[in-house]
């Protein structure tokens, strides 16, 4: 986590925290992606662009005129995310971050990267 965060930066990522933990309080299985982001300290900035590749990645499975995005791609992006967030981001963060993914119901189609 950049050492250098603003008080304006650490009110949105606390804000954010709040909002996850509200969702984590209802379900701890189905929201436990959100346990994990606030272990590595995610900002908002990350965890829009984890849910975007997220978003994508399902969009694609789901429609048959995109064509499916490789594992590779997805892995590479999530891999550039993570880095960024200065927590691990080799294949088994991507395969752990894709577990916890898969628990929460709009992105169950996710489980076509870890089969």
């Amino acid at each position: 986590m950049d050492t250098l965060e603003t008080q304006e930066e650490r009110i949105d990522r606390l804000e954010l925290y709040v909002h996850l933990l509200r969702q984590l309080v209802i379900d701890q299985e189905e929201y436990s992606l959100w346990d994990w982001a606030l272990v590595n300290q995610l900002n908002n900035q990350q965890l829009h662009s984890i849910q975007q590749i997220r978003k994508n990645s399902v969009l694609c499975l789901m429609n048959d005129e995109h064509k499916t995005i490789p594992f590779e791609e997805v892995s590479r992006d999530l891999k550039e995310v993570l880095k960024t967030a200065d927590c691990p981001n080799d294949d088994d963060a991507v395969k752990l971050l894709l577990n916890k993914a898969v628990k929460m119901t709009p992105y169950r189609r996710l489980q076509y990267y870890l089969d």
